[in-house]
């Protein structure tokens, strides 16, 4: 079973970072720090903004390296593990290396492997030979507009990198990939 098939692990690698610290300091406050569905908080009639989701959704990603321990511990890694990411050279280096200190806090020690286009998607698309390959290649892959974005994350899927594995999910995902329209898509 892969680490990342556990979802304590993934929600405590979301606790583990300062949203807000990261939009203020690496950002200089000119992105807003609340999460969002894989639309953004300000495509309305899409999804639900952060603002409307119940208290205990809030908590899952708000910073709590106590609690990530906890998660990471009752998920049975009591010490944490290593991982590593795979980008290409144009990602944001500064706020990789903030994930990066967020994670080792908990025990998560992250490499960072940069690479060219090329050889980065080729290991992106290879992910069985990896710990961890999330796209962060400076294209929006979570675009909902494009429908090939949210079939991507349904199981069974060789693009569903973050191993989303949701019965409510999968089945959007398909239906999605065969709306005729937007109104068809939001329903």
């Amino acid at each position: 079973m892969h680490l990342y098939t556990d979802i304590r692990v993934r929600q405590a690698l979301q606790m583990a970072i300062d949203l807000p610290t990261i939009a203020a300091t690496l950002y200089g406050g000119t992105t807003d720090p609340s999460p969002s569905t894989l639309t953004s908080n300000y495509m309305t009639g899409w999804g639900f903004p952060y603002s409307q989701w119940p208290q205990d959704l809030k908590d899952q990603y708000a910073y709590n390296p106590t609690g990530a321990k906890k998660l990471l511990a009752d998920a049975g890694y009591p010490n944490g593990f290593n991982t590593n990411i795979v980008v290409v050279p144009e990602v944001n280096m500064d706020v990789l290396q903030a994930v990066k200190a967020y994670f080792a806090v908990i025990g998560v020690n992250m490499d960072i492997r940069v690479m060219d286009d090329p050889l980065g998607i080729l290991m992106y698309w290879s992910v069985t030979k990896m710990t961890s390959c999330p796209n962060v290649s400076g294209n929006n892959w979570f675009d909902l507009l494009s429908t090939q974005a949210s079939y991507q994350v349904c199981i069974g899927n060789g693009s569903n990198i973050p191993l989303v594995n949701d019965p409510v999910y999968n089945a959007f995902g398909p239906a999605a990939q065969n709306a005729t329209s937007s109104d068809v898509l939001k329903q």
